[in-house]
């Protein structure tokens, strides 16, 4: 049986019940919010910073073109259509002849100049290597270009005798050209090679520039 007091009782709990959902609701929503802060303030930052690609390789020096061929006084000027013949000493084909001390056109504005010879005894220190008589051949590179050039393109052999024999290389005792030389500059290199004492005197080398034409100095 309801008694007039129970339904007092009645519209106060039904707003009590609305009462209570909303403010647990809005005890949901800040807390909602709470944690959205906090979660945004612990998120890690991203950086702002660009980032820089390192260790970019530095564009390399051109090669050295290397000498063209110089016809003789008197001579035609070779066809510059028609591939050189190759001199069956060398394997390649020779530009110019030239003497020890005599500087050689290899473009570009770079000249190429072979001291004289000098004779040295071999202390050999490599594998292969004989101890002995031998030849050094100093080999001066002056860039009077514009732009560096790359010296590691250029190739320096020797020969002796009328035969033109090959020269074994010394490398133990060899400082060769490398890297690149700056424009206005002038750098040299040292080549020795193993040369019977009594074929000193017949020694010359070949100078070229990758597969370019060859200078040989006598």
């Amino acid at each position: 049986m309801t008694t007039p007091a129970d339904q007092d009782e009645q519209p106060r709990r039904r707003r009590i019940i609305p009462w209570i959902a909303g403010g647990s609701a809005v005890v949901l929503c800040a807390a909602g919010i709470t944690w959205g802060v906090l979660s945004a303030q612990s998120a890690p930052t991203k950086p702002t910073h660009t980032l820089v690609a390192v260790g970019t390789p530095v564009p390399s020096a051109p090669a050295i073109p290397g000498p063209t061929a110089s016809a003789a006084p008197g001579a035609k000027a070779a066809d510059p259509m028609t591939a050189p013949t190759p001199d069956p000493r060398f394997g390649a084909p020779v530009a110019q002849t030239v003497t020890t001390g005599d500087a050689s056109s290899f473009g570009g504005d770079v000249t190429v100049t072979v001291s004289p010879f000098t004779e040295v005894t071999i202390s050999a220190a490599g594998p292969g290597e004989v101890s002995g008589p031998g030849m050094k051949a100093t080999v001066v590179v002056r860039n009077g270009g514009s732009k560096p050039v790359d010296l590691s393109t250029l190739a320096v052999n020797g020969y002796y005798g009328d035969d033109y024999t090959p020269a074994s290389p010394i490398a133990s005792e060899t400082n060769g050209l490398t890297g690149q030389l700056a424009a206005g500059q002038e750098t040299s290199g040292e080549y020795v090679f193993s040369v019977p004492a009594a074929s000193q005197s017949a020694f010359r080398v070949t100078v070229g520039s990758g597969a370019s034409p060859i200078v040989l100095v006598k």
